[in-house]
């Protein structure tokens, strides 16, 4: 078994199963080669059914579940849009919510039914799927508290920002549009509903906003 040759072309591969494996080997002895590889830390096992040979986790995060990508303050850090380094990895998915541990690092699957705003980004020589910083905000909302990712909301793409915007939910669209009238001055008429506070996560006190039907408890 050449063992380089099939590093190379596992390299190709984030996140790969068995079967990902015999296409690469093409032997019958796939599993038991697979184990050998593992047992030389040229393989590492992620979880049950799922092997890299990255010792990245910001690498493999998105690759271990079906339609998921970088998201919320993880992309934000790697954009440079906020100082404060993350504990954990953040992405968002359609596949249903979960926490793993990954070489020592928590990686935390936010199920979502908005799976957009994403791009194919160079990272390392692979191309993997970060969020957006206008989406990686939106994804935030409820998440963490705001005033942590809105520390560089100046040097967001406002039209962008509210264009990800009109296809969520009321209640987000509503904030966002608050959050730019916050930061630009430009208001932008949508219906108010029941009253919500800016940040679901934040303190529940604040300034009322009547023009929105927002409580602003959000210090920028």
């Amino acid at each position: 078994m050449d063992e380089l040759k099939i590093f190379n072309k596992l390299k190709k591969i984030p996140v790969f199963t068995l079967n990902d494996f015999k296409k690469v080997v093409r032997t019958t002895y796939a599993k038991s080669a697979l184990s050998h590889l593992v047992k030389k830390k040229i393989v590492f096992h992620i979880i049950k059914g799922r092997y890299t040979v990255y010792d990245d986790p910001f690498i493999i995060a998105p690759f271990i579940y079906k339609s998921s990508y970088i998201g919320s303050y993880s992309a934000l850090y790697y954009h440079g849009l906020i100082t404060q380094i993350p504990m954990n990895i953040i992405c968002i998915t359609g596949s249903p919510p979960k926490k793993i541990k990954v070489f020592d690092r928590e990686i935390r699957y936010r199920h979502s039914k908005y799976i957009f705003g994403y791009e194919m980004i160079d990272y390392k020589g692979l191309k993997i799927p970060i969020s957006s910083p206008e989406k990686a905000i939106i994804d935030s909302i409820g998440l963490v508290p705001l005033h942590v990712i809105l520390e560089e909301i100046n040097n967001i793409n406002k039209d962008k920002l509210w264009l990800m915007a009109q296809r969520m939910p009321p209640p987000i669209k509503r904030r966002i549009a608050y959050i730019i009238f916050k930061t630009w001055g430009e208001v932008i008429n949508i219906p108010t509903g029941r009253r919500i506070y800016l940040d679901p996560v934040g303190q529940k006190k604040g300034k009322f906003i009547k023009q929105f039907n927002i409580i602003d408890n959000v210090i920028l």
